[in-house]
């Protein structure tokens, strides 16, 4: 694997952020060479070899002024179009998933020739990029090819009602370190096993926190059987709807202790974290922190005051199902890293091997060997939150209840 790339939280990217610093250093260095220059030639020129040593000095020193302030003017230019064309990429990702062709690539390939033109052209604003892509995004209606779905014959993406039971006994375990902790946590997506993990953290002062994990898809058939993390609940999360296994996870939040007004860290994988970031944009959640792995949940409204840590591979296709960013859904707050992959470094498992939970874990652990400020920032979160005590640990299963039509599917009962 690569090294890790952090984006977002108020900048474009770890790559843009550093073009913008030496820009800034560049200034800095044309302000003092030009005060320098000028002092040499404040006062008197000695005669003789003084003489010609301060004359060259004074050449090289405006020509280094003329040199920094041109790659200045060069780097901000280019910190702009590349987090345009970082954008733009993930783009032209998107609709490679969703649209598979034809007039919005062309859209897309428009957009590209004037995001990026020669010098001398002047490029877009943010406001001006942000409100194309965000026309570009809505162009594609989630909730209405669920819906039309729906409407055909047969039972493909349908709802249902959905049971949960807690699995085995509560045991105690030390609160996360890092990232590398959550990501381990995280169940497996494997038939017939718990989805949900939750941590129930009692504070000296009688409240109660939780940290909640939820495991990547199980099951892709298009016709909903017994199982709630299955390719239904993946097209219901997507489209803003309250799937099954977002309810199952939060059944079993509420028979765990939690209640209204309880702060809640959720974390997930795949669909994992459509339900965790399912949870945190709900009235009902206090979350102080979001953590996804290879979700598809760019799209979803997030409140500012949640740290929201999205990890992504680059060479996973999941999270380009997501959509793009929404303006005003906390986009410029979310933190993405991002990591191209070596799909034999991800072993185990089926599908997609950059998608795999074990190459994930590999990039938590690069991210608590950072030194980049906002993932500091996120890991000192954490130990806040946790307070770095005992957990009561406590595992899930959820499981779905075919109810016919018309009878009121779409709840979560508690056993």
């Amino acid at each position: 694997m690569s090294g890790i790339e952090v984006s977002g939280g108020g900048s474009f990217a770890v790559t843009t952020e550093s073009l913008l610093e030496a820009q800034r250093m560049l200034r800095e260095l044309a302000r003092r060479t030009e005060q320098l220059s000028g002092d040499l030639g404040a006062g008197p020129v000695p005669p003789g070899e003084v003489d010609w040593l301060l004359a060259t000095a004074r050449r090289e020193l405006a020509l280094a002024d003329e040199q920094a302030r041109a790659l200045a003017d060069g780097l901000g230019e280019a910190a702009v179009r590349y987090g345009i064309a970082e954008r733009l990429s993930t783009a032209q990702a998107w609709l490679a998933a969703h649209a598979g062709g034809g007039a919005f690539d062309l859209a897309v390939l428009a957009a590209q020739a004037a995001a990026l033109a020669p010098a001398g052209r002047k490029p877009w604003t943010d406001e001006q990029f942000d409100a194309w892509l965000r026309r570009f995004a809505e162009s594609v209606d989630v909730p209405l090819a669920l819906w039309f779905v729906r409407e055909l014959p047969g039972r493909a993406l349908e709802e249902t009602d959905v049971t949960v039971e807690s699995v085995g006994d509560p045991v105690s375990d030390s609160a996360p370190a890092g990232f590398a902790d959550l990501a381990a946590r995280i169940p497996a997506a494997d038939e017939g096993a718990p989805q949900v993990r939750v941590e129930r953290y009692d504070q000296p002062d009688g409240s109660r926190r939780f940290v909640v994990y939820a495991g990547g898809t199980v099951e892709w058939n298009a016709v909903a059987d017994d199982e709630p993390w299955d390719l239904t609940s993946n097209a219901s999360g997507v489209a803003g709807e309250a799937a099954a296994s977002t309810r199952a996870t939060m059944a079993a939040l509420q028979q765990a202790g939690w209640q209204l007004g309880d702060e809640v860290l959720p974390v997930g994988h795949s669909q994992g974290g459509i339900v965790a970031a399912g949870l945190v944009s709900s009235a009902a959640v206090s979350a102080p922190m979001l953590v996804t792995f290879g979700s598809p949940t760019a799209g979803v409204s997030v409140p500012s005051s949640t740290t929201n840590v999205a990890v992504e591979h680059v060479d996973d296709p999941v999270p380009t199902l997501g959509g793009l960013p929404r303006v005003g859904a906390g986009a410029l707050d979310r933190v993405v890293v991002r990591e191209s992959t070596d799909a034999s470094a991800s072993a185990g498992g089926g599908g997609v091997p950059q998608h795999r939970m074990s190459g994930y874990r590999a990039t938590a652990e690069q991210m608590d060997a950072s030194s980049d400020r906002r993932l500091v920032a996120a890991r000192e979160r954490l130990a806040a939150f946790t307070g770095g005590g005992t957990a009561t640990v406590t595992l899930w299963r959820g499981e779905r209840v075919y109810v016919a039509p018309g009878a009121g599917a779409g709840t979560a009962k508690v056993q």
